[in-house]
């Protein structure tokens, strides 16, 4: 299942992209940057989604996602891990210690092309900073509550982050590129169904506590229990997507 249905959107080729590319043309604005076409598009005060181009124009396959957040991160920048050389995403580094354990995290930061020419092309180390974050569930369990969270065998504490997007797994390190990849494991502290309102799909938002942190996750009704609460358990493989949020 792929990312996009995470946030009620049909994106299993390139016709039904483009369709839907289509659909949020009364909902977008277009940019250029240095010569590179780029778009954004606004389809309600939730969902925004941006499109990336060059001097031949923005590519509908090129979509990527974030959704409003209900509460902003904070941490410090350990610096840029991939910082974007044409009109595309950056990987940037950050260390979450505004909570109860710092604890580092790799971001795709979806706007990173923006910042060329700024501070933040060249932040310094340990600059604090806020950010808008979107977590989408590569691999995601449920659980009642923690007592059932343990009884299925899970050795990670209920509130923990395993910064995996950062490190190859042992015999592993051929070949490893970092990613915006963590295995996190949460309380939800809200949890709503929502519908995607150009697609009539929906969707879970939920958020979760997470060593002093809160997060937000959006998931396809497919791969979540028919009921999601308060003090439920959530743990799983998560690809963060971000923005920094300015002053």
């Amino acid at each position: 299942m792929n990312d996009y249905l995470m946030i009620g959107i049909k994106g299993d080729n390139e016709e039904e992209l483009l369709d839907f590319a289509q659909a949020c043309t009364p909902f977008t604005r277009f940019g250029t940057f240095e010569d590179q076409e780029f778009a954004v598009s606004n389809i309600n005060e939730n969902i925004e989604l941006w499109y990336y181009g060059d001097e031949g124009g923005v590519y509908p396959t090129s979509l990527e996602m974030i959704h409003r957040a209900r509460q902003q991160a904070e941490g410090s920048v350990e610096g840029w891990v991939r910082f974007p050389e044409e009109n595309n995403t950056g990987l940037l580094q950050v260390m979450m210690d505004r909570g109860d354990t710092e604890f580092p995290l790799n971001v795709e930061i979806l706007d990173a092309f923006l910042l060329k020419n700024t501070e933040w092309e060249n932040p310094a180390e340990g600059k604090g900073c806020r950010l808008q974050l979107t977590l989408f569930p590569h691999d995601l369990d449920m659980y009642e509550d923690e007592e059932s969270y343990r009884s299925a065998g899970n050795q990670m504490a209920a509130e923990s982050c395993i910064p995996c997007g950062m490190f190859p797994l042992p015999g592993k390190e051929a070949g490893f590129k970092p990613s915006a990849t963590a295995v996190i494991a949460g309380k939800v502290t809200h949890a709503q169904l929502m519908e995607n309102p150009l697609t009539g799909l929906k969707y879970w938002w939920v958020s979760v506590r997470c060593l002093g942190n809160v997060f937000d996750f959006v998931a396809a009704p497919e791969v979540m229990p028919e009921t999601v609460k308060a003090g439920n358990i959530a743990h799983g493989l998560f690809w963060i997507a971000g923005k920094i949020l300015m002053d």
